[in-house]
């Protein structure tokens, strides 16, 4: 077999693999990379959901507890900013030793009981995932106000590294 077709096979295989991890995560990885250190939060001592009256009803912040099916818990205030609009600020703590930082907003959508939400949460220590931890993740959802669903997806230099499906449920009150 000749030099170039040699290096041909090997440049095709690199390129099987390097597509065939692109897209996940190490099995038993955080979905913000690093390893799993699930949060587990006792439901007890949380504060009842947030409902669409408790949203319609802030008048400038309510702290609220978001807490998600990949093992997330979100610490947030969601401040009420217009007519049906909301910006949502706070911290996560993914695992990594150190809280990260969340952004985001919620919009009433066509009908009262629906919005679109936009979640963001930012490593402070974003070192293109060298360390092993993502940049950044965003989360796109819809949905009744306390119970959104939609799309997580993790980022590497900008670029998504992970996604899945995602749900997660806020309720009223700072996160125990």
């Amino acid at each position: 077999m000749s030099k170039t077709r040699i290096f041909s096979v090997t440049a095709l295989l690199l390129l099987v693999v390097l597509v065939s991890v692109q897209g996940t995560l190490a099995v038993g990885a955080s979905p913000l990379g690093g390893p799993a250190v699930p949060r587990t939060v006792d439901r007890s001592k949380l504060g009842p959901r947030l409902t669409a009256a408790d949203l319609d009803g802030i008048i400038t912040a309510q702290p609220c507890c978001m807490v998600d099916d990949l093992g997330l818990v979100w610490n947030v205030v969601i401040t009420r900013t217009g007519l049906g609009y909301y910006t949502i600020a706070g911290t996560l703590d993914g695992g990594s030793g150190y809280p990260w930082n969340v952004t985001g907003w919620i919009q009433k959508y066509k009908n009262p009981l629906n919005f679109v939400q936009y979640w963001r949460v930012d490593n402070p220590q974003a070192d293109g995932c060298l360390s092993g931890w993502v940049d950044y993740a965003d989360v796109n959802a819809s949905g009744a106000k306390f119970t959104p669903s939609g799309t997580f997806t993790s980022y590497c230099s900008g670029s998504p590294i992970y996604s899945s499906p995602w749900s997660g449920t806020i309720y009223k009150g700072s996160c125990p």
